[in-house]
C-alpha cells in the first residue's frame, strides 16, 4: 500500500486508488497515509460486517423454517443459476429469493453496532418522565 500511495499515479480503479486520489473537501489536500488506512479499514469492516451478519441471520432463519428453505431451494434449482449464483447475476429474477433476503433484513437488521445517543438541549419527556438535555440515556444515569 505504501508503494501505491507514494506513486499516486496508479491505473487501477479499486477502492485504494480512489482513496489515494481523494481530496479533503475543506483543504483540497490529498489524504495522508493514516487517513487512507482509516477510511479503507472502515469500508472493509463495514462491508464485511454487514454481509456476514446478514448471511448468518438468513441461514439461521432458513434452517429454522424447513418449509421456507424447501421453497427457496426449489426456486433456485428451477432457475439453474450455476455460476451466476456466486456473482448474483440474474438472481433478481428469483422472486422468492429476493423476498427471503428482504424479510431477513426486515426481521433482523444487519447493522448491530450501537449508535451514539444524546437527548437534545431542553430535554424531552418520554413516557411521562423528563429526560434532561445532553444526557446519553444508554450510558448516563438519569
Amino acid at each position: 500500500m505504501s508503494k501505491r500511495i507514494a506513486q499516486r499515479d496508479s491505473k487501477r480503479t479499486d477502492l485504494l486508488a480512489r482513496l489515494i486520489e481523494a481530496k479533503d473537501p475543506q483543504t483540497g489536500k490529498t489524504l495522508d497515509i493514516i487517513d487512507i488506512q482509516t477510511e479503507a479499514f472502515g469500508m472493509v469492516v463495514a462491508g464485511s460486517h454487514t454481509t456476514a451478519t446478514t448471511m448468518t441471520f438468513l441461514f439461521y432463519h432458513l434452517l429454522h423454517s424447513p418449509r421456507v428453505m424447501d421453497k427457496l431451494v426449489q426456486e433456485l434449482v428451477a432457475s439453474d443459476p450455476g455460476t451466476r449464483l456466486s456473482s448474483m447475476e440474474g438472481m433478481a429474477d428469483n422472486v422468492y429469493f429476493q423476498a427471503c433476503i428482504r424479510e431477513n433484513l426486515r426481521y433482523t437488521p444487519s447493522f448491530v453496532m450501537p449508535l451514539p445517543r444524546r437527548v437534545p438541549d431542553g430535554g424531552r419527556e418520554i413516557a411521562g418522565e423528563l429526560i434532561p438535555g445532553g444526557v446519553n440515556p444508554v450510558r448516563d444515569e438519569i
